[in-house]
């Protein structure tokens, strides 16, 4: 292989080039950086030149810069100093102005202050030559007028023996000095049970000649009016003092309740509830025809009371400055005057009296206080050792055992909280008793070793002994009473401690307390309550498996009470017990003031009406269980509650002294010391601030009080209470919230019906529908409001029973046949419809209807007489009705008629309505329950509020009530809409109550006076559910 030719650069055509290191000399390049460096000298020179230049001209700026600001510094100091001057030219200026204004404002001042003095003088010189020709004219009259009145009273000796010992007597001059000389105020009298104070005081002013004709030169002619806060004792107080004046009772000693009066024109002494009282102000605001009134019981603090003494305080200064006015015009001339003064007395056992007379809105002139001395007779407290909190009905059943077989002769009072509490207690010692031999005597007493440990002839002896000189201990030298008795001789066995233990008993003595031991004794075989009970193999009432079915059926008592109470000469049904509550029968409420059949004691268990107002006759021993069952509305949901609470210090007080109106008396109070004096309260809370306001917030509107908040109550009810009765009231038209809510046309028709504002508004409903304008409708939407306003619940606690029970829900128990006639009265869309039936019912048969339907009698009763006021209101309404108006008898004797026809015979019950007629009963209530309006609650809002949804039964579906307060309710188990299935979507209610179930142990908001209404019909009457809601 050939070898390959070497090619270069100049084959090609190419030249290499020449490096510019090998292209110049050296010379050559020394030069050129010499030259570079030269230029960049140059450059450096040219550029330091400018830099100087320039921080000449920066430094020139600069000056002159400082020579602006300087200047201007200079400028400010001067315009400062030329503002100072400025400002303190025109502060000097100020000075002197203010110098010369308040100099002429002294001197107009004092130029005033002259002519107030001049004219004051003048006015005083003009006062004194008036009252020099009053004092001169009254002195001249004083020659032919008697010094003082004087009405002589012929009372009967018995009269004059009874009262001999009233402790009232002895404060007869001071009191009616108080009276006579205060004008512009009241008089407190402040007295304990038992003074006198309730009938003596009214005899006083009757013989210092109020309500006389003789009296007419000390403006005292007009009537005298005591007031009562119930019925019963008006009715009772009135025929006491005509008695005890010996005048006629009906004629110059009368009196006038609701439903009822006996009134007569010569009447000089007029006894009456408190709200007649405050209808009479509606109608003559300055009460012209009472000289005197006196308000009796004011520590019960009822708001009609707080009402009329918030009134009264206001109306006695007006009354009295009137007076004088007129006798000043008329020259002292007391019988041309046309107004006479009003005087006011105030009367309470436990007042509490700083609400009175420390309350300078009420009473701006401090009145004057008299206390009466506490009791007649003394009573001694005994406390027990421990206290009871659950089983105090058993507690109180012991007792009573221990005081019938032990003490000697005397009533026994007994105070418990519920009916049913009374009635069980009740039918307890009647079992009991009826099984139990006892010896008792009415007049003698053998039984001193039961309480000494000796018999009654050492007994005897022992005080023989002790007078014919012997060395005796403290507690003998104590007085002994008719039956040879020490005081701590009365002192029980305490049952809550176990037997077997000598154990202290402690005892309040005249305001003393001692502890004293004492043999134990009577039961306690075993631990008290459910626990021991059961231990022993005994129910709650400690009875024995065996024998407690045979004590339900009354034939047997306790085992072991045979043992240690039967005795040898021993009677059966020795203790006559007798109930006494609010709702019993008038004709059973009257038979505890009859004397007990021979041979037995008197017991009556009672609740706190027997505290107050009414005595009980020959009561010596009182059994106090410390408890009371009173009415609270809930904070939150606005809903009514009963609660069993501790009462209050002088509510104990009140029942002690029911002990010590025949001699002396024990009071056995079934709690300790500590209980009274740690948990206990000194006075209770007055009604106004446990009850709705809207009655009270309406009649004061009414009467013309622009700002209700201000009235000068006692005690002054909540703003929130307040608002929320302007909140209601203004929903159904009473008043106009866009006009700083007075009172509308609408509100001044709802004063005149004597219910709730609520249930009124479908009275005058139903008078303005043209489709219910027939007297039938008419007539049962007034029986519907009667039953409405008297009670909430129309069937007993037996007949709830029934009417919840299901038929034949026992095999081997035959039907009850009352059952079904009270499901006959039940209406499924109402309740309002089922107390229609109920009325008609209990109308068309009144003596039997109650038994056979399981009516409460008394709230029926009342509901019969308030439907006749209402009925006759609404006739006189009604003006195209006259010929029901003039024929009132004949039309009330046609709808009875007609009511009778309509129900058939009284064992089927109810009243047959139409449809329509139905339909229309409903609807008519819905203006006045508004704001009353529940809705069946969704699964979201249950889940928001907290509540568990369930739509299976009425009673467990919880409703969304749609109002301010966004709460959860539910419908009551009592309710006939309970037994509606499906639940209702929407529904009215006439009452909230917040109860515990006996399921969960819960307290929930229930409803009642429950009505199924449609939404149609509620937006007919504007009602709008709000998109909160």
């Amino acid at each position: 292989m050939p070898k390959k030719a070497t090619i270069s650069f100049a084959d090609l055509g190419l030249g290499t080039p020449l490096p510019s290191v090998l292209a110049k000399s050296r010379d050559e390049r020394r030069k050129e950086q010499r030259v570079e460096k030269k230029e960049r000298k140059e450059r450096t020179r040219e550029a330091m030149a400018e830099v100087a230049a320039a921080r000449d001209i920066v430094e020139q700026h600069k000056r002159l810069v400082e020579a602006e600001t300087a200047q201007e510094r200079k400028l400010k100091e001067m315009h400062k100093r030329e503002l100072r001057v400025e400002h303190l030219k025109a502060r000097c200026e100020r000075e002197e102005s203010q110098r010369q204004h308040t100099a002429q404002l002294r001197v107009t001042q004092e130029k005033i202050i002259t002519e107030l003095r001049t004219a004051r003088r003048e006015e005083e010189a003009e006062m004194q030559r008036l009252q020099a020709l009053l004092e001169r004219e009254t002195a001249e009259r004083a020659k032919v007028a008697p010094a003082n009145v004087h009405i002589e009273i012929h009372r009967t000796d018995e009269v004059k023996q009874q009262r001999a010992g009233l402790p009232v007597l002895r404060e007869e001059q001071p009191i009616m000095e108080a009276i006579n000389e205060t004008r512009r105020t009241c008089v407190l009298v402040c007295g304990e049970t038992g003074s006198g104070k309730t009938t003596q005081i009214p005899q006083f002013l009757w013989e210092a000649g109020y309500g006389h004709p003789e009296g007419h030169l000390f403006g005292r002619e007009g009537c005298i009016l005591v007031t009562e806060p119930r019925r019963v004792a008006a009715v009772s107080m009135a025929r006491r003092v005509a008695e005890e004046l010996n005048v006629s009772f009906g004629k110059e000693v009368c009196y006038h309740v609701r439903y009822d009066n006996n009134l007569s024109d010569k009447c000089r002494l007029k006894f009456a509830t408190e709200g007649i009282v405050l209808k009479e102000i509606q109608s003559d605001f300055l009460l012209r025809k009472y000289s005197v009134i006196v308000i009796d019981e004011a520590h019960e603090r009822s708001i009609s009371c707080d009402i009329l003494i918030g009134l009264l305080s206001r109306i006695v200064p007006l009354r009295n400055d009137m007076f004088e006015e007129e006798l000043r015009k008329h020259h002292g001339d007391v019988d041309k005057t046309c107004i006479k003064p009003l005087k006011l007395v105030i009367m309470s056992a436990t007042m509490r009296i700083t609400d009175f007379k420390d309350n300078r809105t009420l009473f701006p002139i401090t009145p004057p206080l008299i206390n009466i001395e506490a009791r007649r007779y003394p009573v001694t407290n005994h406390f027990a050792r421990r206290t009871e909190l659950k089983e105090y009905v058993d507690q109180a059943f012991d007792k009573v055992r221990q005081m019938h077989k032990k003490l000697p002769p005397g009533g026994i009072l007994v105070f418990v909280c519920t009916q049913q509490e009374i009635e069980d207690l009740c039918g307890r010692l009647r079992r009991h008793y009826a099984a139990t031999k006892i010896e008792y005597y009415d007049n003698a007493y053998s039984k001193h070793r039961l309480l000494t440990g000796r018999s009654q002839e050492e007994t005897a002896a022992a005080s023989t002994d002790s007078e014919g000189g012997g060395v005796a201990t403290a507690e003998e030298a104590e007085e002994k009473d008719e039956y040879g008795l020490h005081t701590t001789d009365y002192a029980l066995d305490d049952e809550n401690v176990t037997c077997g233990n000598s154990k202290e008993i402690e005892t309040v003595h005249e305001g003393r307390l001692r502890r004293h031991p004492q043999p134990s004794g009577g039961r306690g075989k075993y631990p008290r309550g459910e626990a021991g009970a059961r231990l022993a193999g005994r129910d709650h009432w400690g009875r024995s498996d065996e024998h407690s079915a045979a004590a339900a059926e009354g034939l047997t008592t306790f085992p072991g009470d045979e043992e240690q109470e039967e005795e040898v000469n021993g009677e059966l049904n020795t203790l006559h017990v007798l109930p006494l509550y609010a709702l019993l029968d008038f004709q059973k409420q009257q038979e505890v003031f009859k004397p007990p059949p021979k041979g037995t004691r008197l017991c009556v268990v009672a609740t706190n009406v027997a505290e107050t107002s009414i005595t009980i006759p020959n009561i010596k021993y009182v059994v106090d269980a410390g408890r009371a069952k009173s009415k609270v509305i809930d904070e939150e949901t606005k809903a009514s509650c009963f609660r069993i609470e501790w009462t209050s210090q002088a509510s104990a007080e009140q029942r002690s002294g029911r002990a010590g109106r025949v001699g002396p008396g024990h009071c056995y109070r079934l709690y300790s010391t500590a209980v009274y004096a740690n948990l206990m309260a000194k006075h209770g809370d007055p009604e106004v601030l446990r009850t709705p306001l809207d009655s009270v917030v309406l009649l004061m509107k009414h009467i013309g009080v622009k700002n209700v908040g201000g009235f000068p109550f006692p005690s002054p009810p909540r703003e929130s209470d307040l608002k929320a009765a302007l909140q209601h009231l203004s929903v159904i038209g009473a008043l106009d919230a866009a006009n700083n809510y007075n009172i509308t046309k609408l509100g001044r028709q709802l004063v005149a019906y004597p219910v709730p504002p609520r249930f009124a508004r479908a009275l005058l409903e139903v008078l303005q529908q043209q489709k219910a304008r027939s007297a039938d409708v008419q007539d049962m939407v007034a029986a519907i409001v009667a039953v409405a306003t008297t009670t909430t619940n129309v069937f007993t606690g037996e007949g709830n029973q029934l009417k919840a029970r299901k038929l034949n829900e026992l095999a081997d128990t035959p039907t009850d046949p009352r059952q079904g006639r009270i499901r006959s009265l039940l209406n499924p869309g109402s309740d309002l419809v089922t107390y229609l039936n109920a009325f008609y019912a209990y109308r068309s048969d009144p003596w039997h209807s109650c038994g056979m339907f399981c009516l409460v009698q008394k709230s029926m009763h009342e509901a019969r007489l308030l439907y006749t006021q209402l009925r006759s209101q609404m006739r006189q309404h009604n003006k195209e009705q006259d010929e029901l108006a003039d024929t009132l008898d004949e039309g009330e004797a046609s709808v009875h008629e007609k009511s009778e026809q309509k129900i058939g015979s009284h064992t089927s019950g109810g009243c047959p309505l139409s449809k329509e007629t139905e339909l229309l009963l409903r609807q008519v209530f819905i203006p006045g329950l508004m704001d009353q309006v529940a809705r069946r609650a969704t699964v979201h809002e249950c889940r928001s509020l907290g509540v568990e949804y369930n739509d299976k039964r009425a009673t467990k579906t919880p409703y969304l009530v749609l109002g301010v307060n966004r709460t959860i309710a539910y419908i009551h188990p009592t309710s006939a809409v309970a037994r509606t299935f499906p639940p209702p979507e929407y529904v009215t209610f006439g009452f909230l109550q917040k109860v515990h179930r006996s399921d969960t142990k819960v307290a929930q908001a229930m409803m009642m006076g429950v009505t199924v209404v449609m939404p149609e019909w509620l937006r007919a009457y504007g009602f709008e559910e709000e998109e909160g809601d």
